[in-house]
């Protein structure tokens, strides 16, 4: 593990970058995106699609990052490129909804899976929505502790964790492998179909919709692939305790997206070299399909090919593992961010301490608390949404406020220059942009949750904060 005086080095970086993009939404996601575009080639589409637009944001960042290479990240981004508000808006939405919120999310996930493992294994042990809620909460409290005793053990817990979840995938790819060379007729009949369809869940039936309605779909499609590739930002939280920051971060930051987007890619065509499509196919059918199969758990439906009945047990394992790697990076950097944010007088000074061994105590117990509220308010659903949808619009906002300050100061040198700048960012915007709409028309109240926080937090800058100063 390469950190010298507790500074992390290039592989930790691109570790905590790729371990924090990989949860349960891989191994989730993908039926209800093939019931929205009705098709596997589509399906290919979205994941491919969603992974540009990451590599797209993530060349942009890795410009940012070179630029200003201070703890905050994006924070920081967001004040040079349009002012003290926005990044405050910002702000307010990382710490109330952005980070808490995926921390929340995943911390359900792992508990759910968790809970399982014991009745997979033949024991009559099955808690409650409330047990499965507490363990949630113990997980989040359980990393925070962990995160407490410094950098270089949360470092070298995540590290370990993206190493298995790395493995994890390149082990579902080898197994698609190995069913395409015994039977390469699933995948040829998967894919020999390239009809736009989407699955009507009122009337449980597929239907034919119109150009306009197909692309809201296909983008709308897209939150589920872009929530499993999210958090790959977090990373730029932390750039002051990285060595090199203008050199290791953009290599971190590029090197895990891609890594992540290209094991995404074949992750899912190893799915459909294991079981059928299921497009065109009534809800009903018993035999294990892509878009209909057991509580969207494509994973365990795929690797029944090869372990019957006991690939739950091997899934459930693989998303516990997966998922606390996840959190454990997002934990690390959103105590950071909430740190940073204190130090800059804009959240209690009591969250700017830190203990003996450096790390954030008091910020990690307040986001600790934080996200376990939002365990219990909300659905797993919802807080997909309103997060990623939050996310993607402070991307948006980003990019825009990096075109914005290269625009207005072309004095500014950086070690680290986005390749086919401006085409690069712009065409980020765009698609980013298109996404959104697609999303507040597809999800109007999730979305409008996500907007409300970040603009409580400008009325409260403009009302209060900026007064005062």
């Amino acid at each position: 593990m390469a950190i010298t005086k507790d500074k992390l080095g290039p592989k930790d970086v691109f570790s905590l970058v790729a371990g924090s993009m990989i949860g349960s939404g891989i191994f989730l996601v993908s039926p209800g995106i093939l019931r929205d575009v009705g098709s596997p080639w589509m399906l290919l589409g979205v994941w491919v699609l969603s992974g540009c637009i990451t590599i797209l944001a993530a060349l942009s960042y890795a410009e940012l990052a070179s630029m200003f290479p201070h703890d905050g990240g994006q924070l920081v981004y967001l004040k040079e490129g349009w002012g003290k508000a926005v990044a405050f808006a910002y702000g307010v939405s990382v710490v109330f909804v952005i980070q808490s919120g995926v921390i929340a999310a995943v911390a359900t996930a792992f508990s759910l899976y968790l809970t399982e493992i014991p009745v997979l294994m033949g024991y009559d042990i099955k808690p409650g929505p409330m047990a499965v809620k507490a363990i949630a909460v113990g997980m989040i409290f359980l990393l925070s502790m962990l995160q407490s005793r410094g950098l270089k053990s949360g470092t070298l817990i995540q590290n370990i964790f993206t190493f298995s979840k790395v493995g994890a995938l390149i082990f579902v790819i080898v197994l698609g492998i190995a069913a395409f060379i015994k039977n390469p007729e699933i995948l040829k009949i998967n894919f020999s179909d390239f009809k736009f369809m989407h699955h009507d869940g009122k009337s449980q039936s597929w239907v034919f919709p119109g150009t306009a309605e197909m692309m809201a779909y296909f983008l709308s499609a897209c939150i589920g692939a872009l929530f499993s590739m999210d958090a790959w930002n977090n990373a730029t939280f932390l750039s002051n305790r990285v060595e090199n920051p203008s050199v290791n971060m953009p290599k971190g930051l590029i090197g895990g997206v891609l890594a992540v987007t290209v094991l995404y890619l074949f992750t899912n065509l190893s799915y459909f070299a294991m079981i059928p499509s299921g497009v065109g196919e009534s809800s009903e059918y018993h035999a294990p399909t892509v878009a209909f199969c057991p509580s969207d758990r494509v994973a365990t439906a795929s690797l029944s090919v090869f372990f019957g009945n006991a690939s739950a047990l091997v899934v459930a394992l693989l998303i516990v593992i997966s998922t606390f790697g996840c959190n454990n990076g997002i934990i690390l950097s959103g105590s950071i961010f909430m740190q940073t944010m204190a130090k800059w007088c804009w959240l209690p000074e009591v969250l700017s301490k830190s203990n003996q061994k450096g790390a954030p105590l008091n910020a990690l117990l307040a986001q600790a608390l934080w996200s376990s509220f939002l365990v219990f308010s909300g659905s797993y659903k919802s807080l997909l949404v309103f997060s990623t949808f939050s996310s993607l619009v402070f991307y948006l906002i980003t990019i825009g406020g990096m075109l914005r300050l290269k625009y207005s100061q072309n004095q500014i040198q950086t070690g680290f220059r986005c390749p086919g700048y401006p085409y690069v960012p712009l065409a980020y915007i765009i698609l980013c942009g298109f996404i959104c709409l697609s999303l507040l028309w597809t999800d109007t109240t999730n979305c409008l949750i996500g907007l409300a926080f970040p603009l409580a937090g400008l009325i409260i800058y403009v009302s209060v904060i900026g007064r005062k100063a």
